[in-house]
């Protein structure tokens, strides 16, 4: 993971110089600068159920084109836990993934003057998992929840590493507002534990998303 992670520093910074060197090497000084904030949904899968994934993600827009940024997103479904980990809990009630990752989201952005347009973004961070028997939105009705499941949901969290890289076809609604959608693949290492590998986690997924911002 430690590897990974500095191979995602070198690639950051890789990116800084080349943005510097333009302004250095006088191609183009005068930047425009702009910015954007998006929902996005995502559509993939768990072992082999689906699972769907909410969350935001977002950035500063460098002449157009290049966008350095943050995202985050949570599984949002009721995805069941293999009756592995219910046997290893020692319990008989149905025990669902919980799943939550975020960090630091790359994007280029090609042809942006166009109406129709193609984007190719990364997300490098980390994330983290585990089981429960109640999902967030049971827990936001239930307000036992905390003293009768804390210690046992914080007892069997896994954290790991996520590369997600993907690409987009954007499509300009109004001069503030962007529609895209693409696919990509969600990379996680570093999962381990009962019921908890990365193979289970890393897979292909589609994506849907508004752009809300200054282009």
């Amino acid at each position: 993971m430690l590897n990974r992670f500095l191979l995602a520093l070198v690639c950051l910074f890789s990116f800084s110089v080349f943005v510097l060197a333009q302004d250095e090497d006088g191609i183009d000084e005068d930047y425009v600068h702009g910015g954007y904030i998006s929902p996005v949904v995502k559509f993939s899968s768990i072992k082999n159920d689906f699972a769907c994934f909410i969350g935001l993600q977002g950035g500063w827009i460098i002449d157009h084109q290049f966008v350095i940024g943050a995202a985050g997103y949570g599984l949002v479904n009721k995805v069941k836990a293999p009756d592995q980990v219910m046997r290893f809990y020692e319990t008989r009630n149905n025990l669902y993934y919980q799943i939550g990752y975020g960090g630091l989201h790359l994007e280029y952005i090609s042809e942006p003057m166009n109406s129709l347009h193609v984007s190719i973004s990364a997300l490098i961070g980390a994330g983290g998992a585990l089981f429960t028997e109640k999902t967030w939105a049971d827990r936001a009705h239930d307000s036992e929840w905390e003293n009768a499941e804390k210690s046992y949901w914080e007892s069997n969290t896994t954290a790991f590493f996520v590369f997600e890289p993907s690409v987009q076809i954007e499509m300009d609604i109004r001069h503030n507002l962007r529609l895209d959608f693409g696919a990509g693949y969600r990379l996680f290492s570093g999962a381990n534990g009962t019921g908890m590998r990365s193979s289970d986690f890393s897979k292909p997924e589609l994506r849907v998303g508004f752009k809300f911002g200054i282009f």
